[in-house]
């Protein structure tokens, strides 16, 4: 008898945590938000010579473009300014072909991003330790560059004598390919003094649309070339939104201290006095969980996101709500559930899409609260433009009939399954997945031709369990066991769920691992036998 589905499927019977940051918008053609070219305010030529920070570099002077502009954020009686400034091929052809050839060989991590808990598809130049050999030379050509252009042009800049290398990376964008990144949602770099990213390809070329910076309420794509680098603080909105393509960009993040231990209270201080929403809300999250230079204290958190909510940041809203609710565990904040409800029902109004499920995760958990409402709000937080993966998710899940919000309804739990699925939300690409592997095995029984039925379980399963998802190992084993019958591929994948924590995996995988043993063992006295006929 085929496994049972809901055996398969990853359901979650405590729907997830949402975490405080704004929602990523879709990436197929038909629900990509338009975004303009950027243009810049003025430009000027920036000469310096660059000694070298460390011995053996040569020195070189260095005459750059400069691209200035001054972006907007309006909130009610506040205007937010953001600077930015793009210096033109701060790499040489030469210097950006190597590198991107480079880093085409390598894997990268699909561990989870802070932004938004998506696999993030970096790689962190001193973190890939399995692939030493091409990071050692992807090392050997990035340093010079960091070293004797963008450190010295930060430092100049900001005026920032003790300003230091304290993270590089590469990040890779793809649209429409399952399991890829496409987008991340605007955000700010604030754990970093000031970020530069250099395009290592041509937008409008080999991709459209891409990183973008938020000005007067709109996405507004930066002309990045290749070789180009856009540099800015810890005060800028901006965001990436690969619409066709592929996309890799450098990132180099710098700290105004020399052990890369800033004080991230001063940066924003004196913008949060003078009113800025956004700098009460960063403020806030320094003393919610506290750091070496701002001791923890939740009651001023709530107070400065309760402040940032009120000047219009909607992102407060949600961090406010959590921990009225309660749900950072503790008893130092009296639970509200009156003015959580108040305050998340204020920003799903005004559009956020994080508030909107809140609500929906809290009505879902309240036997007296209105389902029909939280099914409404999700609905709303999972379509176009917003498509919010964990509201899909959920979706998908009550249509299986988690809390009987809805009526069971597998083909529309598979279609929110999808929506979350093709913005590379493992839990949901597992379900997908899941429920193919259950035709599949189905089709089996009924000895009919499942080819495609198992190509498609697949091609969802594979990136989920590439991204660390135990069930959708032990799915992937549960196909390689049973359709392919390949059992060497089939004790890999359950061993990696195992040690991920899936129970069943942990069964299956003794039991097809002494059944392989038992049958080489009976192969074994076969062949003994037949030597001494």
């Amino acid at each position: 008898m085929a496994l049972n589905l809901l055996r398969l499927l990853s359901l979650a019977l405590l729907v997830p945590r949402v975490e405080t940051v704004e929602i990523a918008v879709g990436t197929s053609s038909e629900d990509a938000i338009e975004m303009d070219t950027l243009n810049f305010d003025d430009v000027a030529d920036v000469k310096f010579d660059a000694e070298p920070m460390e011995d053996g570099l040569p020195p070189k002077e260095w005459n750059l473009r400069e691209h200035r502009r001054t972006v907007t954020q309006n909130f009610p009686k506040y205007k937010k300014l953001s600077k930015l400034y793009m210096i033109e091929r701060i790499l040489e052809a030469d210097e950006a072909s190597k590198i991107a050839s480079t880093v085409g060989d390598l894997d990268f991590s699909k561990s989870p991003d802070p932004i938004d808990g998506l696999p993030s598809h970096m790689l962190r130049l001193n973190a890939a330790k399995h692939q030493e050999e091409t990071t050692k030379k992807l090392q050997d050509l990035v340093m010079p560059i960091v070293h004797t252009r963008l450190l010295p042009l930060i430092r100049h800049r900001y005026e920032c004598k003790n300003c230091t290398v304290c993270n590089i990376a590469f990040r890779r964008y793809a649209a429409g390919e399952l399991g890829q990144r496409a987008s991340i949602q605007t955000h700010y770099d604030d754990a970093y003094f000031a970020s530069a990213e250099i395009g290592l390809d041509v937008q409008g070329l080999e991709y459209d649309g891409g990183l973008y910076v938020e000005d007067n309420g709109e996405r507004k794509v930066v002309p990045l070339k290749t070789g180009d680098a856009l540099y800015h603080q810890y005060d800028l909105p901006h965001g990436v939104d690969v619409q066709e393509g592929r996309r890799t960009s450098l990132l180099v993040q710098f700290q105004d201290s020399l052990d890369c231990m800033p004080d991230h209270a001063k940066w924003y201080l004196r913008a949060a006095k003078k009113g800025d929403p956004v700098a009460k809300f960063q403020l806030g999250q320094l003393f919610q969980v506290g750091t070496k230079s701002t001791q923890k204290d939740l009651m001023k958190a709530l107070r400065l996101f309760e402040a940032a909510n009120e000047k219009g940041y909607q992102k407060a809203a949600v961090a406010m709500a959590q921990m009225l609710l309660n749900m950072e565990t503790t008893a130092e904040i009296p639970m509200d559930v009156e003015l959580a409800v108040k305050v998340l029902k204020a920003a799903s109004k005004d559009g956020n899409s994080d508030a909107a499920y809140l609500l929906a995760q809290h009505l879902l958990l309240t036997p007296e609260a209105d389902h029909a409402e939280a099914v409404t709000l999700l609905k709303w937080a999972a379509e176009p433009p917003r498509l919010h993966h964990h509201s899909a998710y959920m979706l998908g899940n009550l249509h299986v009939g988690e809390n009987g919000a809805v009526g069971m309804d597998m083909q529309k739990a598979v279609s929110w399954w999808r929506v979350a699925g093709q913005h590379g939300f493992p839990p949901a690409m597992g379900n997908v997945g899941a429920f193919h592997l259950n035709e599949v095995l189905e089709g089996i029984e009924q000895k009919e031709d499942v080819a495609s039925k198992a190509k498609e379980a697949r091609k969802w399963l594979h990136p989920a369990a590439m991204s660390g998802y135990g069930p959708a190992m032990y799915s992937l084993g549960v196909l390689d066991l049973k359709y392919a019958k390949d059992v060497p591929s089939a004790l890999q994948w359950l061993e990696k769920a195992k040690e991920a924590g899936h129970e069943q995996a942990k069964i299956e995988f003794d039991a097809v691992r002494d059944l392989r043993n038992s049958a080489e063992q009976k192969r074994a006295r076969t062949r003994a036998a037949q030597m001494y006929v």
